[in-house]
């Protein structure tokens, strides 16, 4: 009897911790082995209306590349990841949208920039001293977000206490909002010319020693010097004599550098065609002529400088009205006239 009750406890009290063992260790089953981030995104300090976005993501403890992930809504973005820290490089658009620039050094963040696409011609301004400079495209313009140190734990990913009988809905484990900035700024040169008059059409001119691309790590120009050509063809006279002006144009560079040693001077050259077919050049240290002005969307990188023109004579029979001639095989001006008050 007292063998029988014993064998009944002990039956009992097994039985009772495979019970509790059960309760325990419950066995779980993962629906997916990544997390999603969701980025919002916000495109009004740019004003921009993208067709896109795209991210470059980056293993944060090693630093190397992981994935690129696009998204056809510019408003927002899903990021998949898996356990882990990340960072996330987001700009407008994919690459291939952006002809004018190209990306390098992808494959690790600390190296990863934008620079701006060789011209794919020979400058007409140039002299054999800045042969090895490149000559480039005006950039497109590029507004960019960087999120950091995006962590990704296990348990951000889903796991559920029993076989799931049906598809869960993927739930959003971490949410951004990002504003992006433009890298790109506006270039905004202005000559003020004495005897404009005698100009035979519009000039070229270049911007020289500007910096060719931005890092995205440090959010700083890269130390490349590259030059921009592009023809003063916006002319405005001051008065109705129509001798004395101003000749400008404006287009996209990725600004001046962040980091920039005294040696390193910006120059503008203007190569003039004279009524009587004459060459004239001019070349302007604007190093300290520059003013950045932070006003509207975008950083405005204003130059301005004062010129004056020798004479030059009227061909016989003179040009095609009272301004001069003009040279068919040159850049067509575009005048802006002002109405001056009186």
């Amino acid at each position: 009897m007292v063998k029988s009750s014993i064998k009944y406890i002990c039956a009992c009290m097994l039985l009772l911790s495979i019970l509790s063992a059960c309760v325990r260790d419950h066995l779980y089953y993962s629906t997916s082995a990544y997390a999603l981030v969701r980025i919002d995104i916000d495109w009004s300090e740019s004003a921009l209306t993208p067709n896109g976005v795209s991210a470059y993501i980056f293993n944060n403890e090693q630093g190397a590349y992981y994935d690129t992930q696009i998204s056809s809504n510019p408003n927002s973005i899903d990021l998949h990841l898996p356990k882990g820290q990340y960072n996330v490089v987001l700009f407008n658009n994919t690459i291939t949208e952006l002809p004018a620039v190209a990306l390098h050094g992808a494959e690790f963040l600390s190296s990863f920039l934008m620079y701006a696409q060789n011209a794919g011609y020979e400058s007409a301004v140039k002299s054999t001293n800045d042969a090895k400079v490149r000559l480039v495209k005006d950039p497109n313009i590029v507004a960019v977000s960087t999120i950091d140190n995006i962590n990704i734990t296990e348990q951000m990913t889903e796991y559920y206490p029993e076989i799931p009988d049906h598809a869960y809905e993927t739930e959003v484990e971490i949410r951004y909002n990002v504003t992006p900035k433009h890298i790109t700024s506006i270039a905004d040169v202005n000559v003020n010319v004495k005897g404009l008059i005698y100009a035979a059409g519009a000039p070229r001119a270049l911007l020289r020693n500007v910096p060719g691309g931005y890092i995205f790590s440090n959010e700083h120009t890269i130390l490349e010097n590259v030059m921009h050509e592009f023809v003063l063809n916006n002319r405005k006279f001051y008065n109705t004599a129509k001798v004395d002006g101003t000749i400008s144009k404006e287009f996209d560079m990725f600004g001046l550098h962040t980091e920039r040693s005294e040696n390193n001077r910006y120059y503008l050259d203007i190569r003039f065609i004279l009524l009587d077919k004459r060459v004239h050049l001019v070349s302007v240290d604007v190093t300290d002529k520059i003013e950045v002005l932070l006003s509207g969307k975008r950083k405005r990188i204003k130059i301005e400088v004062d010129i004056e023109l020798p004479e030059a004579e009227t061909p016989e029979g003179g040009g095609d009205d009272d301004e001069g001639s003009f040279d068919p095989s040159l850049d067509p001006w575009t005048d802006i006239d002002i109405a001056l008050p009186m």
